[in-house]
């Protein structure tokens, strides 16, 4: 057994010398470290010396300094009104797809009507009745259409 001394008479402590400390492991180095290189070359000494741009955070209406003694008006932030199409895109739901494909379907029935009307295609003239009542149906479609759109994009 080692000799003790008594320093006080709660604590013991041993006088035999304290083991010799280990040399601090290199630790290997970040995943960051290992890929900085220099501009021109691989060199694991290179310090980046550029300036670093931070860009401070604007002074919030919301917190004040402790010294300041009158609030400052807060502004509400200017905001663009949303157009029609961005309300409409906005929450994009599957009534909105239904919307967008009865739209499609009646530009689709307006083309081919008129085109069968003026140069004879893809129909031939099969029957004028036939062109002029479609292309009614289709203008109507795209009229009903329109109107649905007008009402999905309202605030």
């Amino acid at each position: 057994m080692m000799p003790t001394t008594l320093k006080s008479p709660n604590t013991q402590e041993s006088s035999r010398p304290s083991p010799p400390h280990r040399a601090p492991s290199r630790q290997m180095p970040s995943r960051q470290d290992r890929s900085r290189h220099s501009p021109l070359g691989h060199n694991r000494d290179y310090v980046d010396r550029r300036p670093q741009h931070r860009i401070e955070p604007a002074a919030s209406p919301r917190r004040m300094a402790a010294t300041q003694t009158h609030p400052t008006p807060y502004r509400k932030p200017i905001r663009r009104p949303q157009s029609r199409m961005g309300r409409f895109i906005n929450r994009f739901t599957l009534e909105k797809w239904f919307t967008v494909i009865s739209f499609l379907l009646a530009t689709a029935l307006i083309v081919l009507c008129m085109l069968d009307l003026a140069i004879a295609w893809p129909w031939r003239h099969a029957r004028p009745v036939f062109d002029w009542t479609y292309l009614g149906v289709g203008i109507a479609m795209l009229w009903l259409t329109y109107d649905v759109f007008k009402d999905q994009s309202r605030r």
